[in-house]
């Protein structure tokens, strides 16, 4: 089981109580885990553009690219089998 975590804090890692929280939870579970930060990210909403109708990728290139492509990774090969959001 791998656990990929969402951190939307917009705290710097180490000033927040909850990610020290959470990081101290995983790592004592012994789980493999990967806590992905959003703060600093530049993550733009839906500009209506339709580029998606054909093969549900949205074309918006933006911060959320590789981080989509991580979370499809890991649900496809099923390596993932939990999300945390933080």
């Amino acid at each position: 089981m791998k656990i990929l975590g969402l951190v939307g804090s917009t705290r710097k890692a180490g000033r927040s109580g909850v990610h020290t929280l959470v990081t101290t939870v995983l790592e004592n579970t012994g789980l493999a885990y990967e806590l992905v930060h959003l703060r600093g990210k530049q993550i733009s909403g839906c500009i209506a553009c339709l580029g998606c109708t054909k093969d549900n990728v949205c074309k918006v290139q933006d911060d959320l690219s590789p981080l989509r492509d991580l979370i499809c990774l890991l649900y496809t090969s099923d390596a993932a089998d939990d999300l945390l959001t933080v």
